[in-house]
């Protein structure tokens, strides 16, 4: 699963979620933006 431009961490947490309940092996996040991982763990 590729994830570009994402906005909100949120988003990232959900795309988690989501891989997760296909059972994607891999997530590649492509962004400009600086990512609060601490924010991202607690989301996902």
């Amino acid at each position: 699963m590729i994830l570009e431009n994402l906005e909100h961490n949120e988003n990232i947490g959900s795309a988690f979620r989501l891989a997760d309940a296909f059972n994607v092996k891999k997530i590649y996040i492509v962004t400009d933006r600086e990512l609060n991982f601490r924010k991202i763990e607690k989301t996902a």
